[in-house]
C-alpha cells in the first residue's frame, strides 16, 4: 500500500482532533474522570471528619478571666470578645478531657501511616492496575470508620492505632489515581482532568464539613458517632459504583468506542504504552532539580493546606467564638472556594496551551505563583482582621480561593513530568509532603496551649505559612520543567519497546472507505 493511498485512508487529523476534543465531556473518560471525584470525596470524607466531630468529642472550657460579663468586651486586648448570645454555645462537654497537644495528635495520627506506603502502592498500580486497588483501600477506610465510636469509647491507643491503619490504607490512593489518569487521559488533556482528584477531596470536606456541623448540632445518632456512620456507609455504597464502571485501562474497559481508544492511544506519549520496566532510576530521579524544585514547592504549600483544613476549624471557634453549627458551614464556605479554582483554573490553563503562546512549563510557573503570592497576601492580611467574623471568613476564603489556582500549576505537573514512573514520582512526593499532616496539627497544639484564644500566637502561624508559601514560588519558578525528564529516556532499539501503530488509526473509517480503493 504506498503512502498516497494510506493518506487517503486516514481520516483529516485536523478535523478528527476538533471532533475529539469537543466530545471530551461526553466520552468514557470523562465518566472515569468524575467517579474517581467521587472517590476522591469520598476518601476524604472518611478521613477528615474526625476535624470536625472532634470538636463536639472533646470538653472545652471556656477561661472567664477573659470575658467582662459588664460589658461584653475582652480584658485582653489579645482576645476576642465572647457574644453573649453564644457564651453557652462555647461550654462544650465532650466525653473526652484531650489538651490541645493530645488533640494535635489525634489528628496527625493518620499522617503517621499514611506516608508509608504510597510508593510501594504506586508501584503496585503500574505494574498491575489501579482499579482493585483503589477500590479495596476504599472498602476498608468504609469499614475503619464505621467501627470508629466502638473503638474510641474502648481504648485510646487502639483508636490511635486505627487512625494509622486507615491511614496507611489511604496512602495507596492518590498515587493509584494518578496511574489510572495517566492511562485514561490525554497529555493536552491533564490540566483538565487531573486537578479533578483535588476537587473530589475539597467536595468532601466541604459535605463532612457542613453536613458534620449539622449532625452534632441536632445529636442525630448521639452527636458526633454519626459522622462516622454515615461516612462509612457513603464509603462502602461508592464502591460497588467503582467496581462496576471502572477499568484499569482503557483499552480493557467493553464501553469504550474505537474512536475513544484510539483517541487515548494516538495523543498520548509513546512510553505510556511501552511494556513497564521493572527497574526505577531512583539516581536520577531523587538528584533531579525539576524534581527536587516540584518537591519543595508542593510540601511548603501543603503545610498552608495541613494548617487551614486542620486547625482552621478550632481557630474560628477558639478565637473567632463561631458556634459549632456554624463553623461546619463557614469551612465549607473556605472549601467551596477551593472547588471552584481548581475546577476552573486546570481548564484555563490547557486553554491556553492550546493557542501555544506560552511553553507549557512557564504556563505551569504562572499559575503557582498566582497561588502562592496570593496564598502569602491573604494570611498577613487576616492578621489585620481582628475579631471581625465577616473579614476572616472573606481572607480565609481568598486563600482558599488562590490555592485552587495550582491546578493548573504544581497539581498536573507530574504528569507532564514523567508517564512512565508516574505513580511512583507522585508517591514520593506526596509521602514527603504528608509528613507536615502530622507535623502541623501538633506544632500549632503546642504553640496555643497556654492560651488557645491569643490572637497574637495564630497570627505568628499565619506569617509563618505566608513565608513559606513564597519561598515555595522562588523554588518553583527558578528551577522547576513540565517537560519530559531525562529519566525518561529508554533504549529505542529494544525490541520490548514497540508499538503496534495500526491501533492508533480509525479502524471504522478504514473500513467504510476500503471498497473505494483497489489494493
Amino acid at each position: 500500500m504506498d503512502s498516497e493511498l494510506v493518506d487517503k485512508l486516514l481520516p483529516d487529523t485536523d478535523r478528527y482532533d476538533h471532533a475529539q476534543k469537543c466530545k471530551k465531556f461526553m466520552s468514557l473518560r470523562f465518566l472515569v474522570a468524575f467517579v474517581s471525584l467521587l472517590g476522591c470525596a469520598v476518601m476524604y470524607m472518611t478521613r477528615v471528619n474526625i476535624n470536625v466531630a472532634i470538636v463536639d468529642m472533646v470538653t472545652v472550657v471556656p477561661k472567664i478571666s477573659v470575658i467582662n460579663t459588664a460589658f461584653n468586651q475582652s480584658v485582653l486586648s489579645d482576645e476576642c470578645p465572647v457574644d453573649s448570645l453564644n457564651i453557652d454555645n462555647t461550654t462544650i462537654v465532650g466525653e473526652f478531657a484531650w489538651s490541645p497537644p493530645t488533640q494535635g495528635i489525634v489528628l496527625g495520627a493518620f499522617y503517621y501511616g499514611y506516608i508509608w506506603p504510597q510508593i510501594f502502592g504506586g508501584r503496585l498500580s503500574e505494574l498491575y492496575g489501579a482499579k482493585y486497588m483503589i477500590g479495596i483501600a476504599i472498602f476498608t477506610s468504609g469499614v475503619i470508620n464505621l467501627f470508629t465510636p466502638f473503638i474510641i469509647r474502648w481504648n485510646y491507643y487502639l483508636f490511635i492505632g486505627s487512625r494509622v491503619v486507615l491511614g496507611l490504607v489511604q496512602g495507596i490512593l492518590f498515587p493509584s489515581f494518578m496511574v489510572l489518569m495517566s492511562k485514561w487521559i490525554p497529555p493536552e488533556e491533564h490540566s483538565t482532568f487531573i486537578p479533578w482528584l483535588d476537587v473530589g477531596c475539597t467536595i468532601g470536606t466541604i459535605v463532612c464539613s457542613a453536613g458534620a456541623g449539622h449532625l452534632i448540632e441536632n445529636k442525630v445518632m448521639g452527636g458526633w458517632p454519626s459522622v462516622f456512620y454515615i461516612c462509612g456507609v457513603v464509603a462502602i455504597v461508592w464502591c460497588f459504583l467503582w467496581f462496576s464502571v471502572i477499568t484499569s485501562s482503557p483499552s480493557s474497559h467493553s464501553w469504550i468506542t474505537d474512536t475513544e481508544l484510539n483517541h487515548i492511544l494516538k495523543r498520548a506519549d509513546n512510553r505510556r504504552h511501552n511494556k513497564t520496566r521493572d527497574s526505577i532510576p531512583w539516581k536520577r530521579i531523587l538528584t533531579s532539580k525539576r524534581f527536587l524544585s516540584v518537591l519543595i514547592s508542593k510540601v511548603l504549600f501543603g503545610i498552608t493546606w495541613d494548617f487551614i483544613t486542620s486547625k482552621i476549624p478550632a481557630y474560628f471557634q477558639d478565637v473567632i467564638h463561631f458556634p459549632i453549627s456554624e463553623n461546619g458551614s463557614i469551612y465549607s464556605i473556605l472549601m467551596l472556594g477551593l472547588a471552584i479554582t481548581s475546577m476552573s483554573s486546570g481548564f484555563v490553563a490547557d486553554m491556553i496551551l492550546e493557542t501555544k503562546w506560552i511553553s507549557k512549563t512557564n504556563v505551569r510557573k504562572l499559575f503557582q505563583t498566582i497561588a502562592g503570592v496570593g496564598m502569602a497576601v491573604a494570611l498577613v492580611m487576616t492578621t489585620f482582621a481582628g475579631c471581625d467574623k465577616l473579614m476572616n471568613i472573606t481572607l480565609l476564603t481568598v486563600c482558599m480561593l488562590v490555592m485552587g489556582i495550582t491546578s493548573g500549576g504544581d497539581v498536573p505537573i507530574v504528569a507532564d513530568m514523567t508517564e512512565t514512573y508516574t505513580g511512583t514520582v507522585f508517591a514520593i512526593m506526596n509521602s514527603i509532603g504528608s509528613i507536615g499532616g502530622f507535623i502541623v496539627p501538633y506544632f500549632v497544639g503546642v504553640a496555643i496551649d497556654s492560651n488557645p484564644n491569643s490572637m497574637q500566637t495564630w497570627s505568628h502561624l499565619f506569617y509563618f505559612a505566608a513565608t513559606l508559601d513564597i519561598i515555595g514560588v522562588i523554588v518553583f519558578m527558578s528551577y522547576s520543567s513540565a517537560e519530559p525528564q531525562h529519566w525518561e529516556s529508554i533504549d529505542e532499539t529494544n525490541d520490548d519497546y514497540t508499538i503496534d501503530y495500526t491501533i492508533l488509526f480509525d479502524q471504522k473509517h478504514i473500513k467504510k472507505n476500503l471498497h473505494k480503493y483497489s489494493l
